[in-house]
């Protein structure tokens, strides 16, 4: 199978472009393509999806001349076990585009990237069933590098997911979409084997060993010092993979090509106080810490299941659900792991309170100046200034609580939802103040008929009390 854009095993990129039809050698008819779902990550991650009918379509994937021949080499071993289906896609085939001159493999298309979950659906449910099928998903890995396999660049792209939506959106199934970027590994002597098999296909897994493709935000710690890829740095990036689906690590997720950041993210995973862990279960964090443990080329899969397992009988982290966790195997990480996440949640609490304290002061404040000055037609009342949706009160404390909320990424505590019930609060507060004020202000005009009206009182500065506020907060939520 020969192409003029593809090179042994480079990959030119595909032009801004792609036509609106597209024709292969082998599947007969003209396919129309999905422009607004092409994806471009890197020369080895390129998709476009296409369909000749509403129930037949395909996500094409772009591969190197090479990449056919490991495909190949793939489906004529490992593809033939029994349960190689519940990890690969072994329906799909490779073939060439006469349109746009590649060689392309073609899969499923009712499956969707993990990358394309996380836009549509944020994060991974926090259910038992979840991680029973994560546990799957790191089982075709194992199923992978006991068949004498590694992959080279696992990532986002790497894995696409079927997913129930009448389920929480659980993802039920984990498959490894290109296989065409994996090489075998010298197991037992294997290259020996080939070299009296296929010499040319040694030589095609030789050069796969030396080289390390660029993979900033999923690699393993070692990769980033120019390590090559082996079994143990397979597991490291199925890990972050897992950890980026079921959190929200803003950090990571706007900073892909920043390498120095994402080392270090990397680093501090590794702690049991780390701040990105929010949603996955703390024993599933365990995970990375006894990876590190294990040599490179002896994984204990066991030990990692049992992990999950672990994870799964805890799948929720909020407060209730931390406390009645009874460690039945403790370690010195989960205790840490624990305590770290109790005293987060408490003081979370705590800046809410502080916050509540602010606000009413602020109330008191602003009260005391609307309140004199409820002389017929002069003002409106304090409680009909902060039922306007324009108020600068209301309007400069919603945006701070959204600065915080959104600096703190986390969804332990609602704050949002919580300065809704306060202002909500301070609404009904300030109706009920104003009738008793107003009847007490009547009742000294009926008294004294000829004093003069009183002086108007020097309102208070909104700013500066909001300025207060905001210094509080950034004192509070300060990383």
């Amino acid at each position: 199978m020969t192409t003029s854009k593809t090179e042994a095993d480079n990959i030119q990129k595909l032009c801004s472009e792609v036509p609106a039809t597209i024709k292969f050698q082998k599947n007969d008819g003209i396919y129309q393509s999905k422009s607004n779902e092409t994806i471009r990550n890197g020369c080895f991650q390129q998709y476009i999806s296409v369909e000749i009918s509403k129930n037949k379509g395909y996500n094409v994937k772009l591969i190197s001349e090479n990449g056919v021949k490991v495909i190949k080499d793939i489906k004529d071993t490992i593809f033939k076990e029994t349960n190689a289906m519940e990890y690969f896609d072994i329906d799909g085939v490779t073939d060439y585009s006469t349109t746009i001159k590649y060689n392309v493999y073609l899969f499923n298309n009712k499956l969707i990237s993990a990358d394309k979950y996380k836009h549509l659906y944020d994060c991974l449910p926090k259910i038992r069933k979840q991680y029973i099928n994560i546990e799957n998903m790191l089982s075709g890995l194992e199923f992978l590098h006991n068949n004498g396999f590694i992959h080279e660049c696992l990532n986002l792209y790497s894995y696409y997911v079927s997913v129930n939506e009448s389920s929480n959106n659980l993802v039920e199934k984990f498959i490894i979409a290109d296989i065409d970027l994996c090489k075998r590994w010298n197991k037992n002597k294997y290259f020996d084997k080939l070299e009296k098999k296929n010499s040319n296909l040694k030589n095609i897994y030789e050069k796969r060993l030396q080289r390390n493709i660029k993979n900033i935000g999923f690699c393993s710690l070692k990769q980033h010092t120019g390590s090559k890829v082996g079994i143990k740095d397979n597991i490291e990036s199925w890990y972050y993979i897992c950890i980026y689906m079921f959190e929200n690590l803003k950090k990571i997720k706007e900073n892909l090509n920043n390498e120095d950041l994402v080392f270090l993210e990397k680093q501090n995973m590794r702690k049991p106080s780390y701040p990105g862990y929010d949603n996955v279960s703390t024993r599933f964090t365990e995970i990375l810490y006894v990876l590190d443990k294990m040599n490179d080329d002896n994984i204990d899969y066991n030990l990692i299941k049992k992990k999950i397992i672990s994870a799964s009988k805890h799948p929720v982290t909020d407060k209730k659900n931390l406390e009645d966790d009874v460690l039945s195997e403790p370690s010195d990480y989960l205790n840490l792991a624990k305590d770290s996440r109790l005293r987060r949640v408490a003081y979370n609490f705590e800046d809410i309170e502080k916050l509540n304290k602010e606000l009413n002061h602020l109330k008191i404040a602003t009260l005391s100046t609307y309140d004199t000055k409820v002389k017929f037609g002069e003002e409106r009342s304090c409680s009909e200034r902060m039922k306007t949706e324009d108020s600068p009160i209301v309007k400069s404390l919603s945006i701070t609580l959204d600065k915080v909320n959104k600096n703190k990424g986390k969804k332990t505590i609602s704050t949002v939802s919580c300065s809704k019930n306060v202002t909500a609060k301070l609404i009904d507060d300030t109706s009920k103040n104003k009738t008793k004020n107003n009847t007490v202000d009547i009742n000294k005009k009926k008294e004294a008929k000829s004093s003069e009206p009183p002086a108007k009182k020097k309102r208070p500065s909104e700013k500066n009390i909001l300025t207060s506020v905001k210094k509080t907060f950034k004192k509070f939520f300060k990383k």
